[in-house]
């Protein structure tokens, strides 16, 4: 009767150990793709935004990659042309080679979000995801659809408390919210992965463990039409990350990325990261 204790309580332990493990090792290799210091806009692009936030886009004809993101960055001008204006610099034209030293461009494409005063946002390359791309644009320029969660969710006080800082960094503020159950055995492989999220996570991160035989996790269940085990959910829990910004409230969350079923734990961690990490 006391051996399957011992041997879950080592199996947790293993998967504990190669969580933290994973997670040390996704961190370095995010941390070493950063950019580095990223220059405020230069003038003349400054001049030429008309007072809108400003997306870099530097692309080459050659590149697979900058011909596949086309469309996703048309569509996003489109939402978002009341107040970001998009650049689009071509790297193979000679006349645009100073930029790739001022930026440190190593690949393409590569994105960069400016605020209107000229100040970078967020930054990515190499990893394109056009939907996390789509979502942090959209977040940081006061476009991301908010939602409220069900009154039954406690929140920690930190997230509780609305602020409207000045410079503070948004991207560290999310909520990760895992929806599981006893039953499922997905969930329980998960459980050591997760502990690893809060362990050593991304800064600003808190978890949201629910379970889904709850009435508060029926009703979420229900509310974002979830349909399998286990379901993480990640959402914004701040403001947009413009300096000039609007007053925030405590209620404001927008839906950021969602994962259901089985899945690989470095997947979601990367996403989280791709959120968590502005890269600039």
């Amino acid at each position: 009767m006391t051996i399957q204790p011992m041997i879950s309580f080592k199996r947790f332990a293993v998967g504990l150990t190669l969580a933290l493990s994973l997670f040390t090792a996704v961190w370095s290799s995010h941390s070493q793709t950063a950019s580095g210091a990223t220059p405020a806009l230069p003038d003349e692009l400054k001049k030429q935004s008309g007072g809108k936030m400003v997306l870099l886009d530097f692309y080459s004809d050659y590149c697979g990659t900058c011909r596949m993101m086309e469309p996703y960055l048309k569509a996003l001008e489109a939402k978002t042309t009341a107040n970001i204006r998009f650049e689009r610099i071509d790297l193979a034209d000679s006349g645009n080679e100073k930029y790739m030293n001022l930026y440190r461009i190593d690949g393409t494409p590569t994105y960069i979000l400016y605020n209107q005063q000229g100040k970078p946002l967020y930054r990515m390359q190499d990893f394109i995801t056009p939907l996390v791309l789509e979502k942090q644009v959209m977040r940081l320029s006061g476009h991301l659809k908010k939602m409220e969660l069900p009154a039954g969710i406690g929140l920690p006080k930190a997230h509780q408390t609305a602020t409207a800082q000045v410079g503070k960094d948004e991207l560290d503020e999310m909520i990760l919210v895992a929806l599981e159950n006893d039953d499922c055995q997905a969930c329980r492989e998960m459980s050591p992965y997760l502990q690893g999220f809060e362990m050593t996570g991304q800064k600003g991160l808190h978890i949201l463990r629910m379970d889904s035989t709850t009435p508060a996790g029926k009703k979420l269940m229900a509310d974002l039409s979830i349909k399998a085990l286990p379901a993480y959910v990640l959402f914004d829990n701040n403001a947009s990350g413009q300096e000039q910004t609007t007053q925030t409230t405590t209620d404001a969350r927008g839906e950021l990325f969602r994962m259901t079923g089985k899945i690989q734990p470095r997947l979601l961690w990367d996403v989280i990261r791709m959120f968590g990490d502005a890269g600039v």
